[in-house]
This record gives structure tokens, C-alpha cells and sequence, in this order.
């Protein structure tokens, strides 16, 4: 075979003088499970000397081949008893890579039941104590962990020492189940206390039951550095009495760690107390800890804590050192708690260091409370952020008994940027017929944070603010504020909104029983309430607002201020409230912007998941169409990531031919027609016309006019 690239002599020279050592100390074992076993194997590894049919190890980093398939029937006498169990191979004290030859396959003989009673035997399959293990194209299967060990057990397949490293490559395990009497378990199939490496890997059909609490339900990592690339999880299962925290993946390390290509599929949780992450748990101790998530899809998880709160019910970060989330899908979550549910999708928690989201998508998750309050049934913010940009959360939900916020987003922490994002289409809403209590911000809801927030190209449209309705429970209606954004209560720290498109939303008030108030609703759009919060607006558009009160009273209502709103300028408000006073340069009231259907618009980059922003479009017809100001905005691209500003000729500018909102039109062929409309963007001149209509070929068009004498 011919090489691509031939390295330098020189580097070659030194990678072999590097080398050379180990080679010449290295010894090959080979696994024909007759002569010799993968047992012996490792023994003989261990010790540099032969055991039973198998040669001896060297000094250096050995290897074992597997030409047959092991199935391991008994717990290996020469295994150490750790955390309540045996191993089914004895320990790793060697440096040792085991790989895959003519076999791949390590199992407990799968004639074997696997429950908390069973009879038959249960191990762990094996412990690596010292060293560095590297696991390369070979399967697990068939495992099952059984301990009623008085304290917490550590990895229900593979225990790693803080002594040790370890390298999964390739591997693929299956049909793992654990099951603890008494106590908790971390990592349902590794647990690593040193450096860890996880590539090409996946892992299916893991069954974890647990007397205590579950952090990991297949990895955990709790030292050195961890990195994991292009591995699956997929078809877990959890019941815990305790916490569950990473229903798939744990990370709570001090040292760096880097996770890209991640995919967890089917992961259901069940805890009796808390769940604080569905799917994965990341967090980073001390400022040393750098994590980086660059890729990963999340899909199909149901979190449910049956006694107590779901803090992300697929996802929960919190990291002492920088973090950075890029490239991040999560769809189809399912989080319902006893209590108050916060982050349907995603919990971020106070870290003392900021962090970033670049890249992400969220599609139908949901934040259910069954007797308490819900925050965010897509997001829920409590660290301080850079970032988060290039984002989409769509069909999100947060269903309250007590009270409700942040259909999309709730955010409790500064966020500096929120650029090129869209709420869309989610809800606050009460769970039951019986629930009580207020709504805010069906789609977006900032709240005690003590410095500014900034949002430029974000659209923010068809979400509810569903109060909740006293006339089952015999009080009083709830109130509903901010069918699209609500400011809440807090620190008076602006909130600004640039080239935001914030349009039909709707807030609905609750009725009240029988002697008792209706609620009221407010700021069908935008709401910003007392204790003097501010926002300020440039060239955002505020359109197609309803406010819904409790006796069944519909108003047209964009937004209303209780706090204090500044326009600087470029504003297109159809329906103002109380408070909403736009009267600066380029501002426009009451008229229709004339936007188009929510949809996919196209785009410069796409989502993680494949698809572009959902955005609402304008045409020439609209006066949001060269009516704003990018001098004034200092903004260069629109939501989808084109450039701005694109001036259409036939609409006379206002400054500098940008437009009003999170959209700027295009007239590719300059015929006057703007792209979202146009059947023929890129053909100049007469092919087709545009008519009160429809459009028409011009031909057509003629035809028809010579036809009727026109």
C-alpha cells in the first residue's frame, strides 16, 4: 500500500528512538481460549512470566490478541473484591492493550439470569488498578453488577484507578445490567478516577437500578482528563431512590475534558428525590477545569423525579473553569418533576465563570411540575454567559401548578449576547385544570440579573402565557404578562433588544370561581414589569400581540410597561400599550409590518440539526422593509447570517436601506420583487410579475389581458 504522506527522516528517527524502549520491552499474547485464556493472558502480562498456556509479558506495554470469543461463566479468584464485588477477569496492573484478532466478543455467559435475586454468578468484568489499559475493537456484553456493598459501588462493568488510564477504542458494549441493595452506583459501566479516553465507542441497552443515588448511568469520570469522540449511547434505563445525576454521562472533573460527536438516544430516568441532568451531567471543578462540548445530539430522554425537582432534564452544566458548548441538538425531553421543574431541555448552574453556547437546537421539550413551580421548559439560565448564539428553541413547554415562566428560555443570570437566536412556538401553560398561579413570558422570561442582556436577530413568535384558572380549585384566575417576553422582578438592569422580530404571541389570563377575581393578562408581545426594569428598543418590530383577560376580554396588545421602555429608533409597533411610547427618529405606530408565516427561510450556515433559523420574512410590501437603521445598529448580518444591509430599490430608505427586525429582504434580480416572494429570484427583467394576485408568467399575464379587453 502507498502512503499519502511519508514524514521527514529526521521526526521518523526520533519517533523510533521514542519508541524504541517499549518495542524491544513489548510482548504479544495471544488469546486461542484453549492453550491459553484472556485470563492467564493478563496475569502473565502482569507479572512478566507464563501462566498456564501463555507466554510471558515484557517489561513494557504488552498486548493481547483475542483469536476467541470469551465467555466468562465464574468471578476470577485473582480479581480483587472492590465495592461489594468480584471481577470476572483478574486485575490490570501492567501497562496492556487488549485488541481484537480473529474474535472480538468478552461475556458473562448470557445462560445466566441477571436480577437483584438472581443465583447465577455476577461480576463486574474486570479493574484496571495501574497503568495504562487501552480496550480496542472488542465487545462486552451480557454484564450484570450485583452488590449489596454498604457504601457507594464504582463501575458496573470496568472499575479505573486514579492510579491508572484508560483507553476505550472501538469498543461496543451491550446488555449491561446493575442493580445495588444498598447503596448508590458511579458509572454504569466505567467508572474512571484517572486520565480517560473514549473513541468510536457505543453503548447500548444499559439497566441500572439503584437503592441510593446514580451519577453516570454508563461513564463516569471524576479525575484526570476525559475525551470523548464519535461514541453512542443508546437505550438506558435508570430507577434510583436517590439523585440521578447523568443518566448517561457523568463528568465532574478537576482537569480538562473535551466531548465532540456525542449521541444519547432513549434514556429514561426515574429517581425518587432529584434528577440533575437526564442524560449528561458536566461540570468542572476548579479553574483548571476547561470543558469543551463540540457536537452532540440528544434525543428522546424522559427525566422524572417522583419526590422532588429536575434541574435539565436531558442536559445540566456547571463548570469552574471556562466552558464552551458548541454544536448542540436536543429533542423529544420529557421532564417532570414532583416539585419545581427547571430546564426542560437544559439547566446551566452558578459557576463563577462564564461560558458560551454556540450552535444549538432544542425541539419539543417539556418541564412539567406536578405540585410546583415550572422554569423554562426549554432553558433555564442560572450562570453567568458570554454567549448564546446561532439557536433555535421550538415547541418548548412549561407546565405549572404553582406558577410558570420561560416557555423557551428562562433566564435568572446575565447573558451578554443572545445573536441569530429564535423562542418560537413554545408555552407556559398550567398543568391541570386545578392549577393556580401566574404566567410570564411564554417564550422568553429575564429575571434577576444584574447586569445588561442583549439580544440583536432574534425572533421571538407564536408562544403563550397561559395563566392558571381558579374556577375548579375555588380562587382566584392567574395573571398571564408577556405572551413572547416578560422582564420580570429583580435588579433594574436594561435589557436591549436590536433588529428583535417579536410577533404573535399571545398572554391569557385565568378566570376566577365564583366571588373571586379574574386574572388579568398584560403585554401580549412584550411585558416589562415594576421595581423599575428597563428596555430598550431599536429597530425591532412588536406585532400581532393578544392579551386574553380572565372574564374573556381580547385585546390587541404588542406590550405594555410598567417599568421603564427607551426607543432608540427604527421601531415598528402595531398595537402599543400602556408605556409603550415609540416617538423617536424612524419609529412607525400602528401599522401593519406585514409579516410573512414563521418558517425556514433559508440561511448562510445551518443548525446543528441540519435546518436554518426559523425567521418571519418581509417583502417590499412591508413597512419594516429599508425602514430601520444599521448605522444605528451596528449590526452586520440579519438572523440567518446574511449580510445587511440589502436595499430594494423600489422602497424609498429611511437611513441606509436596512430593515426593522431579525430579517433582511432580498431583490436578487433587483426587479422589485423580494426574494421571499419572488417565484424567480434570480431572473432579471420580465419573466415574472408580480400581481395583487399572485404572480403570473408575463406571458400569461398578457394573454389574459388581451383576452378581457384589457
Amino acid at each position: 500500500m502507498r502512503h499519502a504522506h511519508r514524514p521527514r527522516t529526521f521526526l521518523s528517527l526520533l519517533a523510533l528512538c521514542a519508541l524504541l524502549p517499549s518495542l524491544l520491552d513489548a510482548a504479544t499474547i495471544t488469546v486461542d481460549g484453549v492453550t491459553c485464556t484472556l485470563g492467564d493472558a493478563i496475569v502473565a502480562a502482569n507479572t512478566d512470566a507464563a501462566v498456564g498456556g501463555c507466554p510471558a509479558g515484557d517489561a513494557g506495554h504488552d498486548t493481547i490478541v483475542l483469536d476467541a470469543d470469551v465467555t466468562l461463566a465464574a468471578a476470577d479468584p485473582r480479581s480483587t473484591l472492590f465495592t461489594g464485588s468480584p471481577s470476572g477477569l483478574p486485575d490490570v496492573t501492567d501497562d496492556l492493550t487488549i485488541t481484537a484478532g480473529v474474535a472480538d466478543l468478552i461475556q458473562r455467559d448470557p445462560a445466566f439470569a441477571c436480577d437483584v435475586a438472581t443465583a447465577d454468578p455476577t461480576f463486574r468484568f474486570l479493574i484496571n488498578a495501574s497503568g495504562v489499559l487501552t480496550l480496542e475493537n472488542l465487545r462486552f456484553e451480557n454484564g450484570c453488577f450485583v452488590t449489596d456493598f454498604a457504601a457507594t459501588s464504582a463501575g458496573g462493568g470496568i472499575y479505573s484507578d486514579f492510579d491508572a488510564e484508560i483507553h476505550l477504542l472501538g469498543v461496543t458494549v451491550r446488555n449491561l445490567a446493575a442493580f445495588t441493595t444498598l447503596e448508590g452506583l458511579i458509572g454504569g459501566f466505567l467508572w474512571s478516577e484517572g486520565p480517560t479516553r473514549v473513541v468510536d465507542s457505543v453503548f447500548e441497552d444499559v439497566t441500572l437500578t439503584s437503592a441510593d443515588a446514580v451519577l453516570g448511568g454508563v461513564l463516569a469520570s471524576t479525575q484526570g482528563t476525559f475525551t470523548l469522540a464519535n461514541t453512542q449511547m443508546r437505550r438506558v434505563q435508570i430507577a434510583a431512590s436517590n439523585v440521578v445525576r447523568g443518566g448517561a454521562l457523568y463528568l465532574g472533573n478537576s482537569s480538562p475534558s473535551a466531548v465532540a460527536d456525542l449521541v444519547v438516544e432513549d434514556v429514561t430516568v426515574e429517581s425518587d428525590s432529584f434528577v440533575t441532568g437526564g442524560a449528561l451531567y458536566v461540570r468542572g471543578l476548579g479553574a483548571s477545569a476547561q470543558v469543551t462540548v463540540n457536537g452532540a445530539t440528544v434525543r428522546r430522554v424522559a427525566a422524572t423525579a417522583t419526590g422532588s425537582t429536575v434541574r435539565g432534564g436531558a442536559l445540566y452544566f456547571e463548570n469552574g473553569g471556562a466552558r464552551d458548548v458548541r454544536a448542540l441538538a436536543v429533542a423529544t425531553v420529557q421532564a417532570a418533576a414532583q416539585t419545581d421543574c427547571l430546564g426542560g431541555a437544559l439547566y446551566a448552574a452558578p459557576s463563577g465563570q462564564d461560558f458560551s453556547i454556540e450552535g444549538l437546537t432544542v425541539d419539543d421539550a417539556a418541564c412539567v411540575s406536578a405540585a410546583g413551580a415550572a422554569r423554562g421548559g426549554g432553558l433555564y439560565i442560572d450562570a453567568a454567559m458570554t454567549q448564546l448564539r446561532d439557536c433555535a428553541v421550538r415547541g418548548a413547554r412549561a407546565a405549572f401548578f404553582t406558577e410558570g415562566a420561560g416557555g423557551a428560555l428562562y433566564a435568572r443570570a446575565v447573558i451578554d449576547r443572545i445573536a441569530r437566536c429564535s423562542f418560537v412556538d413554545s408555552a407556559v401553560e398550567p398543568v391541570d385544570a386545578t392549577s393556580r398561579g401566574s404566567a410570564r413570558g411564554g417564550g422568553v422570561f429575564f429575571t434577576d440579573f444584574q447586569e445588561s442582556a442583549r439580544l440583536r436577530n432574534v425572533t421571538v413568535a407564536g408562544n403563550l402565557a397561559v395563566a392558571g384558572d381558579g374556577v375548579v380549585s375555588g380562587a382566584a384566575g392567574g395573571d398571564a404578562s408577556g405572551g413572547g417576553l416578560a422582564v420580570g422582578v429583580g435588579d433594574p438592569t436594561p435589557v436591549f433588544l436590536t433588529h428583535v422580530t417579536l410577533a404573535d404571541n399571545m398572554a391569557i389570563a385565568g378566570a376566577g370561581a365564583d366571588g373571586f377575581a379574574d386574572g388579568v393578562a398584560e403585554g401580549g408581545g412584550l411585558h416589562v414589569g415594576d421595581f423599575a426594569q428597563v428596555a430598550v428598543l431599536d429597530n425591532t418590530i412588536l406585532a400581532d400581540g393578544i392579551a386574553v383577560a380572565g372574564d374573556g376580554a381580547i385585546t390587541d396588545s404588542d406590550c405594555l410597561i410598567r417599568g421603564t421602555l427607551g426607543s432608540q429608533g427604527f421601531n415598528l409597533v402595531e398595537h402599543p400599550g400602556d408605556g409603550c411610547d415609540f416617538a423617536q427618529r424612524g419609529d412607525i405606530v400602528g401599522l401593519d409590518p406585514r409579516l410573512r408565516v414563521l418558517g425556514d427561510y433559508g440561511c448562510a450556515a445551518p443548525l446543528p440539526d441540519g435546518g436554518c433559523l426559523p425567521t418571519m420574512a418581509i417583502d417590499q410590501t412591508s413597512w419594516a422593509v429599508d425602514g430601520g437603521s444599521c448605522a444605528d445598529s451596528n449590526v452586520a448580518f440579519d438572523a440567518r447570517g446574511f449580510l445587511r444591509r440589502q436595499d430594494v430599490a423600489v422602497v424609498p430608505n429611511s437611513v441606509d436601506g436596512c430593515d426593522v427586525g431579525a430579517y433582511e429582504a432580498f431583490d436578487s434580480d433587483a426587479d422589485g420583487v423580494t426574494d421571499a416572494v419572488d417565484p424567480c429570484p434570480n431572473d432579471p427583467g420580465d419573466a415574472c410579475v408580480l400581481f395583487a394576485d399572485g404572480f403570473e408568467t408575463a406571458a400569461t399575464h398578457l394573454w389574459s389581458a388581451i383576452e378581457s379587453g384589457g
